[in-house]
């Protein structure tokens, strides 16, 4: 190639920079995805969801940092408050289709005779068919979906378990026994969650009178502020005023 057809470099300062990307200014997630808008609420803080960890925490930015949701005990706090509103009221029992028949070991078959008003009260109503089994005709209304007549034997061990056990009213193993009974509808761990049902999940756990813990006492939410976020990546370093953040 002659000297005459060759086309000269641009100098550096001639070079043009690469064009900037145009369109929108649309916040996107890493997968591309648009971003969730902020969803406020009233007891909890106004959160963006920005996803879930191991299908398990919902991920969530708030205004002062980042906030996880154990979406298993969130779903519990609301099952379980559902549950306590429908047995405040007047406790309804359900017919089973079939009675069950229940075995019991003899301690238990003792205790059944000694708490037999007491389980009529929560909604079991059953009969004594020999010394160790009990027929269960009816179980109470709010757990009759989640719960099997086998769970009888539960409450006669919550009623004699502990120290405090001969003060417990019907009223707190009641209590005790819907806590448990919670857990069997409730979302599990390693379940993936579409936009729309975390959305729902956050608003029915923002309904509660105590979206912070599960029935159980396990914390919800953990709220990771902004000054531990920065804590953690050292950003209070000296020197680092002024500096490009």
């Amino acid at each position: 190639m002659s000297t005459e057809d060759a086309t000269p470099s641009p100098a550096p300062h001639e070079r043009q920079s690469r064009p900037r990307a145009t369109g929108p200014n649309t916040q996107r997630t890493l997968s591309g995805e648009d971003a969730h808008g902020t969803t406020s609420f009233e007891t909890v803080p106004d959160l963006r969801v920005l996803g879930q960890l191991h299908d398990t925490y919902i991920v969530a930015e708030a205004d002062d940092g980042l906030v996880l949701v154990d979406q298993h005990a969130a779903d519990e706090r609301i099952n379980y408050e559902r549950l306590r509103e429908q047995f405040d009221g007047e406790t309804t029992t359900q017919a089973l289709a079939e009675p069950v028949e229940v075995a019991l070991t003899a301690e238990e078959a003792e205790l059944f005779g000694t708490y037999e008003d007491a389980l009529a009260r929560l909604g079991f109503l059953a009969d004594r068919v020999d010394d160790r089994t009990v027929e269960v005709r009816t179980v109470p209304s709010v757990v009759a979906e989640s719960a099997d007549p086998a769970v009888l034997r539960e409450v006669l061990a919550e009623m004699v378990t502990g120290e405090d056990a001969a003060e417990r009213t019907v009223e707190a193993i009641a209590d005790e026994l819907l806590a448990d009974m919670a857990c069997y509808p409730s979302i599990t761990g390693n379940t993936s969650l579409t936009d729309g049902s975390v959305v729902d999940l956050l608003g029915a756990l923002d309904d509660c009178e105590n979206p912070w813990a599960c029935p159980h006492g396990r914390p919800v939410l953990v709220h990771i502020d902004s000054d531990e976020v920065e804590a953690r990546f050292e950003r209070d370093y000296p020197g680092h005023s002024g500096r490009r953040e």
